[in-house]
């Protein structure tokens, strides 16, 4: 039976910087928190302005202490009230909580944060060069998405973006390994909650016609070989990708009888050939207002490869990614 990880799940949460882009990034969570029936959850982390090295340098004396901690409650409360400024530009509908968090790592703090609240997805904005090089050569966004426990949606700052339209369309991208199962399940999951979402369920198979006919002419050539001189590439090649689409459709059953139309609401797609390649294809053909992939638990040790996707290819597309991890 399939699980329901994300079902009890009831807050949408968006990491803030009080930049046009995070703020226009709340609005777009409203429309969502609104369309699903979610509470929307606003969160700021305070940056320490007084750094551990410095605190060392100038001495942990009483007078700096004092100041540390007036700046710190003063930086809370502007935070506030910035994020009740942000509140008051999202009009009504949706029920808005805020959280300001005094200091920490901000992808750290975030991902601790979806814990303890509830939350069901975490938005935040990307901004490219811009945002790339932060402390130990992580970027924010990276960072929370390599730290939570919850899926997260990073946003492109050239992202096509729309949730208020009256039909998404949705780009699962599926490596059909046990890892890569959360992910079909969240997409399900949105399609559930989101009644005009289609799901193009999409898996990249690195077999092609032509590295599968030089296999084959290699192995007829061997001597103790079985395999028939009428046997094709194309028609190996058909095989393979039927039985693909199969185990495609076997993992998206259960989900799927439980999806209002079903049916008509949910493809799957199989391309032959260079991952990257053909996901930039596939992009580009299906114009997908979302990408969701898996997170890969050997992620920790290949902090730029999210699976087979290279994180600067998954935002390159100018389309929000979703990235779903695995259960720990």
């Amino acid at each position: 039976m399939a699980q329901k990880r994300f079902h009890n799940k009831d807050t949408v949460a968006v990491g803030m910087a009080f930049d046009d882009q995070s703020i226009a990034l709340a609005k777009q969570a409203h429309t969502l928190a609104q369309k699903t029936g979610t509470k929307l959850r606003l969160v700021h982390v305070c940056e320490p302005w007084l750094s551990d090295t410095y605190s060392h340098s100038l001495g942990y004396h009483t007078t700096l202490g004092d100041v540390s901690a007036a700046i710190e409650t003063s930086t809370v409360e502007i935070a506030s009230n910035r994020l009740d400024e942000v509140i008051n530009q999202l009009g009504s509908g949706v029920t808005v909580e805020k959280n300001v968090i005094s200091s920490g790592s901000v992808a750290e703090s975030l991902a601790a944060d979806a814990l303890v609240s509830g939350t069901w997805l975490t938005l935040m904005s990307f901004r490219g060069k811009a945002n790339w090089l932060m402390p130990a050569g992580w970027s924010t966004a990276l960072a929370l998405m390599h730290a939570s426990d919850t899926p997260v949606m990073i946003v492109p700052e050239d992202a096509k973006l729309d949730l208020s339209k009256n039909s998404l369309e949705l780009l699962l991208a599926d490596d059909l390994v046990d890892t890569s199962q959360p992910a079909v399940e969240f997409g399900f999951d949105l399609a559930r909650r989101l009644p005009s979402l289609k799901i193009n369920h999409l898996h990249v198979c690195g077999v092609t016609a032509e590295n599968l006919g030089a296999a084959l002419e290699q192995a007829i050539a061997t001597s103790h070989s079985t395999i028939s001189n009428d046997v094709s590439s194309d028609s190996l090649l058909k095989d393979i990708d039927m039985r693909l689409a199969n185990s495609m459709q076997q993992r998206a059953a259960e989900y799927l009888s439980q999806l209002d139309q079903g049916s008509k609401r949910y493809q799957t797609t199989i391309r032959n050939g260079e991952v990257r390649e053909e996901l930039n294809r596939m992009v580009e053909k299906s114009d997908p207002d979302l990408l969701v992939f898996g997170r890969h638990q050997s992620f920790h040790r290949k902090p730029f490869l999210l699976g087979r996707i290279p994180f600067h290819v998954m935002l390159s597309q100018g389309r929000a990614v979703v990235m779903v991890p695995n259960p720990r």
